[in-house]
């Protein structure tokens, strides 16, 4: 993988691409891999940040006439500002949420992503909802065939908690991580997406989680005036972490 937007999504059936266009708000009920990756450009670019840096080329550009200096053409905005990569997005996500650290490969930050998010939605939930995740008991069974996973021993009703410390094989873990890190996002602001999205898993997160809102990524304080749009962007970015581990996993069967 080139690191590139369009690289990472240009395998995804329409279902992926119409749950993660729905995620970002995106009006076409079947987005192009194209449409998603202007969207998520402009997330990236927020419009408050191309407003200022517009005004102020416009600005120098007459500066430049009016001391009878050569005009400068002002670059089309999409040169000024292009679609950000798949790895830029994850570097700097990790930096946000303080797990950024240093020579470690993308695969590595997208499960410290997805945890981060797990613990930071442990932090916001009230001492019974706590208890709830750490030993309710859930049927994990239509998660575990949708990843490919024939272990018997997950097969059985657990708590969220321990098959997260079960999930061992190879790329199961952030498999896992991110799709309940998404269970979180996906129901802290409303979102429902298209297709189903491992159900067993994210009915488990609205049971423990409780009332809509609670978990909004707004309250993190990770959201600038002038930089990305992390509210939208992080969820999207936390559904292509799980596509791609998905992808992973169906490598090894």
């Amino acid at each position: 993988m080139d690191g590139s937007l369009t690289n990472c999504l240009q395998d995804w059936s329409q279902d992926d691409l119409s749950n993660l266009g729905a995620i970002l708000e995106i009006k076409n009920e079947k987005p192009s891999v194209a449409d998603i990756e202007s969207e998520i450009q402009w997330l990236y670019h927020s419009k408050i940040r191309e407003k200022l840096a517009t005004g102020a080329i416009k600005t120098l550009a007459k500066i430049g006439s009016f001391l009878n200096k050569e005009k400068k053409e002002i670059p089309a905005i999409d040169e000024r500002y292009p679609p950000p990569s798949y790895t830029a997005l994850i570097n700097n996500l990790a930096e946000i949420l303080k797990v950024l650290e240093k020579d470690e490969p993308v695969v590595v930050l997208e499960e410290n992503i997805s945890l981060a998010i797990i613990i930071k939605a442990l932090g916001k939930m009230k001492p019974s909802q706590r208890r709830a995740y750490f030993y309710e008991r859930v049927d994990f069974s239509e998660l575990l065939e949708a990843a490919g996973i024939a272990d018997k021993n997950l097969r059985r009703p657990m708590t969220t908690m321990a098959i997260l410390g079960a999930a061992n094989a190879g790329g199961f873990s952030t498999y896992l991580a991110s799709t309940t890190a998404l269970g979180f996002l996906t129901h802290a602001v409303g979102i429902t997406l298209p297709f189903a999205v491992y159900t067993g898993l994210t009915s488990s997160i609205a049971f423990v989680t409780g009332p809509i809102g609670l978990l909004a990524v707004g309250t993190w304080g990770i959201l600038s005036a002038t930089g990305p749009e992390w509210k939208k962007l992080t969820p999207a970015i936390i559904y292509i972490i799980s596509k791609n581990s998905h992808r992973q996993l169906s490598a090894q069967q």
